[in-house]
């Protein structure tokens, strides 16, 4: 699934809790460099960072926001807008 993507884009917090991983094939996106958020494998280490998440009020690391910034060429949230102006900027 893709949906890491839009809370990535959102600035919401992100754990990839992978308990099965080594059944999956790695793909072009590098969860380790390139993630939104903390990897974890233990459903204590999910638990943990979640009451994390929580006390915290769900703010995302700096290293997460750097990363979705770097990520995203735009984080405005104007894209519907940009799509709209170019569809009919190129069809005038």
């Amino acid at each position: 699934s893709s949906v890491f993507f839009d809370f990535a884009y959102l600035e919401k917090p992100l754990i990839y809790y992978q308990n099965d991983d080594y059944h999956y094939d790695k793909g072009y996106f590098d969860y380790e460099t390139m993630g939104f958020g903390e990897i974890v494998s233990l459903e204590d280490d999910l638990i943990r960072l979640l009451s994390d998440y929580i006390e915290n009020g769900c703010t995302v690391k700096e290293k997460y926001v750097e990363r979705k910034n770097k990520f995203f060429k735009y984080t405005d949230r104007n894209n519907s807008k940009r799509v709209y102006e170019w569809i009919y900027e190129d069809n005038d």
